[in-house]
């Protein structure tokens, strides 16, 4: 416990660094804590540095076979998604939704479409949408409507 807390707590503080082969070690720590550390390898999602931003991706990806609840996977996604722009990695994160049950991919698919409109996210949740639900998004009482019919 205290030593996850205090390596998180180190490469947080670290993360943001001016040098690349810092934060090349942090990412590489970060992955290598799995879950716990899913935000920070989703920030890192976004360094400047592609070779960086696709080992956090890895890692990221690697961490989220770990999770075991749908609460957990949808809060992560949300949380990767958010401030992403590229979207090879948007299309990493959403693709992880066919793991869900429909009942939980498709609001966090809503909620990104909603919260990120005009951006790259979106336009990737919407493709989802219609890809997991066989219609595209239209409304949240629609949304409801779909699950209702798939349960």
């Amino acid at each position: 416990g205290g030593d996850v807390r205090e390596a998180l707590a180190g490469a947080r503080r670290l993360m943001d660094s001016k040098d690349r082969e810092v934060r090349s070690e942090v990412v590489t720590v970060v992955a290598w804590l799995g879950k716990k550390a899913m935000p920070e390898l989703a920030a890192m999602m976004r360094d400047e540095d592609e070779a960086i931003a696709q080992e956090a991706l890895t890692g990221w990806e690697q961490a989220f076979g770990e999770l075991n609840y749908d609460f957990e996977r949808t809060k992560r996604m949300l949380e990767a998604v958010s401030g992403l722009t590229d979207r090879s990695k948007i299309d990493a994160v959403l693709m992880r939704t066919s793991e869900l049950e429909l009942a939980s991919a498709l609001p966090l698919l809503e909620q990104v479409i909603l919260q990120c409109k005009g951006k790259p996210a979106s336009a990737c949740a919407k493709e989802m949408f219609a890809h997991l639900a066989g219609e595209a998004w239209s409304s949240t009482n629609r949304t409801v409507k779909i699950i209702s019919e798939n349960k």
